[in-house]
């Protein structure tokens, strides 16, 4: 029986570990923002963030954002991760999940196992989707940034993501889909889960990122049966065979809170 990566014994609130989603990564501060960040905290990139950097040069570019997106908007942002990617040790700081172990940079505590059942449980959440939902590439880090933070329950790290002009974070909206509550909080409990985003002193680049006009959004899963299920360890499981039992559906009385990011 494998754990999932245990908490560890935080000094504060603001040591969770965070997962950066594509929409995030893919926008104007993105990168920066993520760096600064990773210099400080453990930073998770998804594993479809990963898996875009990986297959640079064959991308279905149109596939790439959800229906009414630019997706050519999103390149020269793309192309600054991939160049990063390709030429530099710096994305080294981050933790991600590959398609098998030697493609994975996993922390201390976090096996394959652990890193498979996050694959599961991606393949599950998208499972509640509409059947036959064209699910877009931004939208397949948005799911495997939930699974992530769902396999990790107990340590409830934070995924930063951006707003949305017209309602709440695209990956809220990907949950209500599903039908699970994704609340925006307010006051007390939201300046907390900012300050769990950033940090009680954001890093400078962030700040001035945050001046400049980026408006992220701090998102946090609560999963309780996530914690059961992901000890449930299946030797010859591959992600593509996972079938829908509510016995072991990590999924099952989930919502999600979310708030922006205080500048």
């Amino acid at each position: 029986m494998t754990l999932p990566l245990a908490a560890r014994a935080l000094g504060s609130e603001t040591d969770s570990d965070l997962i950066i989603d594509g929409r995030l990564a893919f926008s104007e501060h993105g990168l920066l923002i993520a760096l600064a960040l990773a210099e400080r905290r453990r930073c998770w990139l998804a594993q479809g963030l990963w898996a875009l950097l990986q297959r640079f040069e064959v991308i279905d570019y149109p596939d790439l954002a959800d229906p009414g997106e630019d997706a050519r908007a999103l390149l020269p942002r793309l192309r600054e991760w991939h160049a990063v990617w390709s030429a530099t040790t710096l994305l080294e700081r981050f933790c991600w999940i590959g398609d098998v172990l030697f493609e994975s940079h996993l922390p201390p505590g976090f096996d394959q196992s652990a890193a498979r059942r996050s694959q599961e449980f991606a393949a599950l959440l998208e499972r509640f989707l509409a059947p036959g939902t064209p699910v877009s590439s931004l939208g397949l880090c948005a799911r495997d940034s939930l699974a992530l933070a769902a396999v990790n329950a107990i340590a409830a790290p934070v995924i930063l993501t951006l707003t949305e002009p017209d309602g709440p974070p695209r990956m809220c909206r990907m949950l209500s889909a599903a039908g699970l509550d994704c609340v925006e909080i307010e006051g007390e409990q939201a300046a907390r889960l900012s300050r769990a985003g950033t940090g009680e002193a954001p890093p400078r680049p962030v700040g001035l990122a945050l001046a400049a006009g980026a408006r992220l959004a701090a998102v946090c899963l609560l999963a309780p049966r996530a914690v059961a299920a992901a000890l449930d360890d299946a030797p010859d499981f591959e992600p593509d065979d996972a079938e829908y039992s509510e016995e072991r559906d990590p999924w099952h009385g989930a919502s999600a809170f979310w708030c922006e990011v205080a500048s």
